[in-house]
């Protein structure tokens, strides 16, 4: 195995800007490098991070029953070993909850709302390039006893 470096630093805030409204954000900074590589195949999957990633995410608490909140989540771009690059992105969602009793609650998330492509990993010419998620809706309904 061949020697690696990976350094950074990560940081993140959350609180409520009124006692109705969260907000939560997230920030990281990774500088990952191959020394020495064993086999430049099995050690580039070292390198598949990006260097920059952030997020915001927000909730508002529109009635006592109904929530409301969106974020985005963004990357700076990546290189793989065998020189493929896929660019930065960014995806942004959409929540809303409706608590109908204090056991009950319908939540429906929107995910990436504006069907952003993009690579959330690149290999090779034509091997080991994963795609991003696409858009998608999700409900789910909890109770809980």
């Amino acid at each position: 195995m061949g020697k690696r470096v990976m350094e950074g630093v990560e940081t993140e805030i959350s609180g409520a800007i009124t006692p109705k409204w969260q907000i939560h954000a997230g920030y990281s900074y990774l500088h990952s490098q191959i020394k020495t590589a064993a086999n430049p195949r099995d050690d580039g999957i070292f390198l598949l991070v990006p260097k920059h990633s952030a997020n915001l995410w927000t909730t508002y608490q529109v009635t006592p029953g109904l929530t409301v909140g969106g974020g985005v989540n963004a990357m700076s771009g990546i290189t793989s070993s065998a020189g493929m690059h896929a660019g930065g992105y960014a995806t942004f969602d959409a929540m809303a909850a409706y608590r109908f009793t204090p056991k009950l609650k319908l939540q429906i998330n929107a995910d990436n709302i504006f069907n952003r492509h993009y690579y959330a990993r690149v290999g090779g010419t034509n091997t080991f390039n994963i795609p991003g998620s696409e858009r998608s809706l999700t409900a789910n309904l909890r109770y809980s006893f």
